[in-house]
């Protein structure tokens, strides 16, 4: 467990495995939409995959007060892609 406290004393408590070194779970203040300040998140890693020699997390759980949880599953990463202005453009 690594307990990391900020300029504003919120403290992020990342917990890494003995064995592989991985970051396994987060836990963070985080102000989330309609929420008076910040409140407890966690995040939960898991799927680590090589890509390019770098360990990856391609599942994402994170516990949301109010939301409940809300998984991100990462289908494909590439690093050294070229990519056009246009795809990060907003189209409002």
């Amino acid at each position: 467990m690594i307990v990391k406290t900020s300029e504003k004393d919120h403290e992020v408590i990342d917990y890494v495995s003995a064995k592989s070194f991985l970051l396994l779970k987060r836990d963070v203040l985080r102000s989330t939409v309609g929420s008076d300040g910040p409140e407890p998140v966690s995040e939960v890693y898991s799927d680590y995959r090589e890509v390019d020699g770098v360990m990856i997390p391609f599942v994402t759980t994170s516990k949301l007060p109010g939301f409940g949880n809300v998984i991100i599953r990462v289908k494909e990463i590439r690093f050294g892609v070229d990519a056009l202005d246009t795809e990060f453009r907003s189209n409002h």
